[in-house]
């Protein structure tokens, strides 16, 4: 006789263990759930959380921030930083970085800020060199003793005049920005957010030597996260040390990986969200469908954190995700040029950090007004996802109702024209664009 507990499957000979059917017993033991609940909690990480699951995340998740995260609010425009700051401050009682990010952070931030400091010059230079090139190919061409119609003392002063407003406002930004040596304020606002929220370093080198190993395997038959980092390892630069422990900068995202589900484990994190601007496949699901498209976390790593800490839900967003649902779900206040700023960001750091990549990013657009002042030629287009913004170049022509590509590039935010008389929102200052065609 087959006692009451006996799974039903087993060689016991009857009719129903070779048929395979379900009796009560079993179904108590599976809690009567669907065949579709049991392929899903098989198969999890290939599951997009439920609405009822994405409201249980926000209410109660630990939100962990990655480093590049924190990098990038020094590269942002001061209301954009401010607008992701104040989000973050207020889930502050569930925030959380690993050990691992705040080390990267501190070791990265003055390299961030040179390098923003840097765009300063470069940028005066470019423009300087601008008028420079274009005074000097108007003046050989000798227009007043040649040509009895065509003056070009009107556009060059109207250039001069453009350039000389910029500088003026860029050496104004220049003096208010955070320097390598000056105080810090948004590093202790950091600080204070994080206070007491940061991970416990590793114990020793031995658990970081294991990472390390392990690393090595995963690495080898590409399991995430940080397989596409294995090309660090060939720099003579990807060891540091620190705490008298030695790391290997391209073991960076399974070190902080490993240290977010220890600390799950450890503290019994049930709900965890992890926002990061990494955007390489070896943190995110991407498929093919007519160009790229991101599902969501790799299942991997969704899979990997529910078995190791026992957590019900894993999610992962980026800065621009973020603080999409944070406008929907917390009610927090983001404007879209703060959303459009986080998303430019973040394809320039992609374009910088992918040295193969083709051309820089570019958008497409309808022009729907266009006006000439100053020698700049200012261009209102609508994109291909209905939203509208300006451009200004050296004068060209251009006709209503033409197609154009151009280049993506930082904004100017709230750019106040003299010659117009006329306050941007948000102006890209592009060095000319393409026509690509005539609307249909």
């Amino acid at each position: 006789m087959r006692s009451p507990n006996q799974a039903v499957g087993h060689r016991s000979g009857g009719k129903a263990a070779r048929t395979g059917q379900l009796r009560e017993p079993l179904d108590r033991q599976i809690g009567k759930v669907t065949p579709g609940d049991i392929m899903k909690g098989i198969f999890k990480g290939y599951h997009q959380p439920t609405e009822e699951e994405f409201s249980q995340l926000w209410r109660n998740a630990l939100f962990v921030f990655d480093t590049n995260v924190l990098l990038n609010l020094y590269r942002y425009q001061s209301a954009t930083r401010d607008q992701l700051i104040e989000v973050i401050e207020k889930i502050s009682e569930n925030v959380w970085i690993p050990y691992h990010v705040g080390l990267e952070f501190q070791r990265n931030r003055l390299i961030v800020i040179a390098e923003q400091n840097k765009k300063f010059s470069e940028v005066k230079q470019v423009i300087i060199k601008a008028k420079t090139s274009l005074t000097g190919e108007l003046e050989s061409l000798q227009l007043k003793k040649r040509h009895s119609m065509i003056n070009p003392d009107k556009l060059i002063d109207g250039i001069s005049e453009l350039v000389d407003e910029f500088l003026i406002e860029l050496n104004e930004l220049e003096s208010k920005h955070v320097t390598v040596v000056s105080e810090d304020q948004l590093l202790s606002r950091i600080e204070s957010i994080f206070n007491g929220k940061i991970g416990q370093p590793p114990m020793d080198q031995k658990e970081i030597d294991e990472i390390t190993k392990e690393g090595d395997y995963r690495y080898k038959y590409s399991m995430p996260p940080g397989f596409q980092d294995d090309s660090k390892g060939k720099s003579k630069s990807d060891e540091f040390q620190y705490g008298g422990i030695k790391y290997k900068r391209k073991y960076g995202d399974l070190i902080i990986w490993k240290q977010i589900i220890s600390f799950s484990k450890e503290k019994a994190i049930k709900d965890v969200i992890l926002i990061t601007d990494d955007s390489k496949s070896d943190w995110w699901w991407k498929i093919d469908s007519s160009g790229p498209k991101i599902i969501g976390p790799r299942p991997e790593l969704v899979e990997e954190i529910i078995r190791e800490a026992k957590v019900d839900n894993f999610y992962l967003y980026n800065s621009e995700g973020f603080l999409k649902y944070a406008k929907e779900l917390l009610a927090a206040n983001v404007s879209e040029a703060t959303i459009d700023e986080v998303r430019q960001v973040s394809i320039d750091r992609v374009a910088i950090n992918t040295p193969d990549r083709p051309t820089r990013p570019s958008d497409t657009g309808t022009i729907i007004e266009t006006m000439n002042s100053g020698g700049y030629t200012y261009i209102n287009v609508i994109k291909e996802d209905g939203e509208d913004e300006w451009l200004a170049m050296p004068e060209i022509f251009v006709s209503v109702g033409e197609k154009i590509e151009y280049p993506r590039t930082p904004a100017m935010m709230n750019f106040t024209s003299n010659t117009l008389n006329k306050t941007f929102p948000k102006l890209l200052f592009l060095p000319g664009v393409r026509i690509i065609g005539t609307a249909e």
